[in-house]
């Protein structure tokens, strides 16, 4: 093994959340022993049998080497016969250890449950890249989309740790949006690995139905930070495959908000024609029993698709009827849809940016300083938006001097966000302001922008 490999004892180890103290109390095996054999060392008969249990693994799956007096046993010695089937392996092993980082999550405060799970992402990571698996060949989506199309036993606490992944993905996910994406992808790809290799096995109907909808979410939080980092193709294959999920689940509401979701990269693409049809599908699903607060938030959507079609009465139609359901939402008090963080706040954002979409800054800029003095102040890539639509209102109308205050208020805010979306959004604006390069304030700009996009680039 050269040095530059992981050990696949300590890799395993790592996949469990497990230090080598922790994994010691649970085996029963000295923590020398587990140094000596993370370190190819050889280690003895009973350490390597209790090892091999407890992950559920080879000997020689482990990296385990036998002690030299012991060599003389053959290959189907007393510590392989714990073999499980290949394909339960990598599954068993990555469910377990997120059993164990769940279970630290949901016993921690908000603050510190963010801080637990980047820990997570760190270790899942490292075994991530140390893995030899072809992970993505075919791609995870089309083998996702693959197994979906056949019919397909498991207990039930694997499932309820696959449930309980995808709530705390959800809710670490409004904070993680553009500094932490990549490391939050690569947790949630993991994780669907094993949906993925789980529905490929034979399972009732429930079991199949219940990891279809850890699919569909798991897809589209997958989608989402696709989507924040410009990768518009990616995020639109995992929208597609989610959508495939939720169908199987015949979850409507499911169903609404990943079509939602696929609609904002031809809206953000400068194709907004084609996510009408997506909105129309999704207004049809809607009308069976969803929530008030997502109807709202789809016509949140639709506005800004029919703002940037340059449909002035569409929109503002669009925007009453989004106005219409958060009050309904607010009237019947029921409980805000993760998956949309939709509020009045974000529909001031709404109305915002779809009058500047209209060319009417003297309509959009009071909704836009009401959601900024409204905002959570948690939601700082929220707030980066906000922002810099405020000095889009400001540039219509004319007003170079507020134009700029509220960039470098925005770019001050970007530097914690490092959302190449929300960049983006700073980049076109800055290209608007061509008419006005010879102003040196405006000149400097470009050198700001310039300076913020290798912080961008490393996530």
């Amino acid at each position: 093994m050269s040095d530059h490999t992981i050990h696949p004892l300590r890799a395993a180890r790592q996949s469990f959340n497990l230090t080598q103290k922790r994994l010691a109390l649970e085996t029963g095996v000295a923590p020398q022993t587990i140094m000596r054999a993370e370190q190819n060392k050889p280690i003895n008969a009973d350490s390597r049998r209790r090892l091999c249990a407890y992950f559920h693994m080879t000997s020689d799956a482990l990296g385990l080497v036998s002690d030299k007096r012991e060599q003389h046993k053959g290959r189907h010695g007393e510590d392989e016969a714990l073999e499980p089937a290949p394909s339960q392996t990598r599954s068993r092993m990555l469910i377990r250890g997120q059993a164990l980082a769940i279970q630290e999550l949901e016993s921690a405060d908000m603050e510190q449950s963010r801080r637990d799970f980047l820990q997570a992402l760190g270790i899942t990571g490292t075994s991530l890249a140390a893995s030899t698996s072809p992970l993505l060949y075919p791609p995870l989506w089309e083998r996702l989309s693959r197994v979906l199309a056949q019919p397909s036993n498991m207990d039930n606490e694997t499932l309820l740790h696959l449930e309980a992944i995808v709530r705390d993905s959800w809710r670490v996910l409004p904070t993680m949006l553009g500094t932490f994406s990549q490391s939050l992808l690569q947790y949630v790809l993991q994780r669907l690995e094993i949906v993925t290799q789980l529905l490929s096995t034979t399972l009732v109907t429930e079991q199949r139905i219940r990891i279809a909808s850890v699919a569909a979410e798991l897809t589209q939080i997958a989608g989402e930070l696709l989507f924040d980092m410009k990768e518009s193709e990616q995020a639109d294959r995992y929208y597609a495959v989610g959508l495939e999920a939720a169908r199987v689940t015949q979850n409507p509401l499911m169903q609404v908000t990943l079509l939602g979701r696929r609609s904002f990269i031809p809206i953000y693409e400068e194709k907004p024609e084609k996510a009408i049809p997506w909105l129309q599908q999704a207004n049809v699903i809607a009308r069976r029993n969803v929530p008030s607060i997502t109807q709202a938030w789809l016509a949140s959507i639709e506005a800004e698709a029919y703002a940037n079609l340059r449909q002035t009465q569409d929109s503002l139609q669009a925007l009453q009827k989004a106005e219409y359901f958060l009050e309904q939402h607010e009237s019947r008090r029921s409980g805000e849809n993760a998956h949309t963080r939709f509020s009045y706040t974000v529909l001031l954002g709404y109305q915002g940016v779809c009058n500047l979409k209209l060319q009417r800054p003297k309509a959009a800029l009071p909704a836009l300083q009401a959601a900024l003095q409204h905002m959570d102040g948690v939601r700082t890539r929220h707030r980066t938006i906000v922002l810099t639509d405020i000095a889009s209102a400001y540039l219509q109308l004319g007003e170079i001097e507020g134009t700029l205050h509220y960039i470098d208020l925005a770019l001050e805010t970007l530097k914690q966000v490092k959302s190449a979306r929300v960049l983006q959004r700073l980049n076109d604006l800055n290209h608007a302001l061509t008419p006005w390069k010879g102003l040196p304030d405006v000149k400097q700009l470009d050198e700001k922008l310039l300076a913020i996009r290798p912080l961008i680039a490393q996530h």
